[in-house]
């Protein structure tokens, strides 16, 4: 659960949580940034030839203060703001984690932190004037890449222990309104289970769509035993909101788990 140490997590070993914040993620962010070394001595070598004397330089080379003011000028035009940064990375972040859900409907996979990685990876290299969608589909193309190279990995997985439970309020909190009061309480009191073995059998079944079958080869239970499991689990939820979540489930997750058995 979510005290095993995160599949494919960073060289620091740090795991994020599941509702990583906005001032750790851009702190993250800032970090792959750095100094940007390369550049800086980049520039520096051009100015150096500044104080060349004249004639001493390449023939037909531009002067050498032409070469820094385009140099430094261009980078200024390549390089996102900090603050559109924050705001890109503020805007995008539940739409990336659901995204990369939906491609993996997977309690294995870690999309909390393929999400901060893809982040962290691609805010720092977009351009000035980049769109919002544009930006999205940029980092969603690396976190998705990113999980299909961890695909084997996880899925090499077995057992209740190698699961990871989402917060389905954090992952679907962007979708909610007022209004969907309902659903909101569902989503409470599923993720408020106490017991794991019977939030990740409901997880598994309600919310990623997968058969009792499936769902007993991974943890290692017999079919029988997840039955049992999954009726236990739904009987407390029902109790919890005070009515039936048959209909409730099939009208919150119904729909995107048709649409990901037709991809």
């Amino acid at each position: 659960m979510s005290s095993n140490p995160p599949l494919c997590s960073p060289p620091s070993g740090d795991s994020p949580s599941q509702t990583t914040d906005d001032a750790v993620l851009a702190a993250k962010v800032d970090e792959a940034i750095g100094d940007d070394a390369a550049l800086a001595a980049e520039v520096d070598e051009v100015l150096g030839a500044e104080s060349m004397p004249e004639g001493t330089g390449v023939i037909g080379a531009p002067a050498a203060d032409e070469d820094a003011t385009d140099l430094v000028e261009s980078e200024a035009a390549l390089k996102i703001d900090k603050a559109r940064r924050l705001e890109l990375m503020r805007g995008l972040k539940h739409q990336v984690r659901y995204g990369v859900f939906d491609a993996f409907p997977d309690p294995r996979c870690n999309i909390e932190y393929f999400t901060v990685e893809a982040l962290t990876q691609v805010l720092p290299t977009l351009p000035a004037g980049i769109s919002d969608q544009d930006a999205f589909e940029a980092v969603m193309d690396v976190a998705v890449q990113l999980a299909t190279d961890a695909r084997p990995q996880f899925e090499s997985l077995r057992g209740i222990s190698r699961t990871q439970l989402f917060s389905l309020q954090t992952l679907y909190g962007f979708k909610l309104k007022k209004e969907d009061s309902e659903f909101r309480n569902l989503l409470v009191a599923i993720d408020s289970m106490p017991d794991d073995e019977e939030a990740v059998v409901f997880q598994m079944i309600a919310h990623c769509g997968w058969t009792n079958k499936e769902t007993a080869q991974v943890l290692g239970l017999s079919g029988g035993q997840v039955s049992k499991i999954m009726k236990r689990a739904r009987e407390k939820v029902t109790a919890t909101i005070g009515a039936p979540v048959e209909e409730l489930m099939e009208s919150f997750f119904g729909n995107d788990i048709a649409r990901r058995k037709q991809k």
